[in-house]
């Protein structure tokens, strides 16, 4: 699994996270669906499995991790080529941008980052007006929404309660079930298929 961290100038930041792979996507959404209830069968979730979760679920929390003030306004200060929306004088710029990194606490770094990114390149908005802290924001939760909903998932298959599987049945207990439900078809008159016999 790719670490969600790297370094920048000697602090760790978060990054987005490699995509999952498609078996370990595929087994995930299946033990999702199986652990629905709060338990889930122990062939869904064999040791191999669980350990690729336990290693996701690291990966993509250091993902979600919020970004730290400092790096907000990091990311708010290369906004600034960018026009403002309505400040009239130095004091209220600072007053903004300290309410805009306020409002963006929370958000996972990479993630207001990339947003941020968009922006500038116009991928996202005008391409002219500097974002607002809200418009920034939820376009870093969109980017980060199927990292939130596959931590989800991780959890509660992580976390729910195991049911051993069920004891196979002997070999001779099977041919005697084998046996009875012949029997059982020949007396009601119907084939092994289940249509009805002439007599």
């Amino acid at each position: 699994m790719a670490q969600s961290l790297e370094t920048r100038g000697g602090t760790s930041v978060s990054r987005r996270p490699a995509r999952l792979d498609d078996s370990t996507a595929r087994a995930l959404a299946s033990a999702a669906l199986g652990a629905a209830s709060g338990s889930i069968r122990e062939e869904r979730l064999p040791a191999a499995l669980r350990a690729r979760l336990e290693r996701r679920r690291e990966d993509v929390a250091l993902a979600l991790r919020p970004a730290p003030r400092e790096r907000i306004a990091a990311v708010l200060a290369s906004l600034d080529g960018m026009v403002a929306r309505g400040e009239s004088d130095a004091a209220e710029a600072e007053f903004a941008f300290r309410r805009d990194v306020e409002d963006l606490v929370g958000a996972p770094e990479w993630a207001l980052e990339a947003a941020a990114a968009a922006f500038r390149r116009g991928e996202v908005g005008e391409g002219k007006f500097r974002p607002t802290a809200g418009e920034l924001r939820r376009e870093a939760s969109r980017r980060a929404a199927g990292y939130a909903e596959e931590a989800a998932k991780i959890e509660r298959v992580l976390r729910a309660r195991i049911e051993a599987a069920p004891a196979p049945l002997d070999p001779e207990r099977r041919r005697r079930l084998a046996e009875a439900l012949r029997g059982a078809l020949a007396d009601a008159s119907l084939d092994g298929e289940g249509r009805r016999t002439a007599k």
